[in-house]
């Protein structure tokens, strides 16, 4: 299909050298042709050579089915994006707030375990699946997870104590140093 925006453009004075067509209705996945030119005062100029693009749609975000804290780790596990918005799936990007911790390739186990965490920090998850389209990788939109608190078992209880009393005993503890989270 050809588009032209030659009749949207007035002068070269008010013209970005960029523009985006998003409101055009295409349909994804679908290559379009375009060309452009320009009209000033003394009249039509030349159109430019021909151009292709492909409009597409970003995939959805994947799903996380779960993220379970544990001692210095976060098992992640998540399913597939409802939609891949017209390309292949290519690979997912796993992050720890802004850090990049694992790639995981499409067709492969979609879950992953992230290690060697500081216990009782609170830690942010993000996944975003990527997508070929013609040859070029596209991010999709982005699955998070605040919150995620690792911890450990606790030490055991301090100063166990038993004393006899009439009828019964009476014990006594204290709270572990290390209780591995809040109790």
């Amino acid at each position: 299909e050809w588009i032209s925006i030659i009749d949207a453009v007035n002068s070269l004075d008010n013209v970005s050298p960029s523009l985006t067509l998003s409101d055009l209705s295409l349909t994804n996945g679908y290559i379009y042709e375009f060309r452009i030119g320009y009209i000033n005062d003394f009249g039509e100029g030349l159109f430019s050579s021909i151009v292709s693009g492909m409009s597409y749609q970003l995939a959805s975000a994947p799903v996380i089915t779960s993220a379970v804290a544990g001692n210095q780790q976060i098992v992640v596990n998540w399913s597939v994006p409802s939609s891949l918005g017209g390309g292949v799936l290519s690979t997912y990007e796993i992050k720890l707030g802004s850090t990049l911790v694992a790639t995981v390739n499409a067709g492969s186990p979609t879950s992953v375990t992230i290690s060697s965490l500081t216990n009782e920090t609170s830690y942010s998850i993000t996944i975003q699946a990527f997508t070929n389209v013609n040859g070029v990788e596209y991010g999709g939109a982005i699955a998070s997870q605040d919150g995620l608190i690792p911890f450990s078992v606790p030490d055991a209880p301090a100063n166990f104590q038993a004393f006899a009393v009439n009828g019964g005993v009476s014990l006594s503890w204290s709270e572990p140093i290390n209780n591995g989270r809040a109790i």
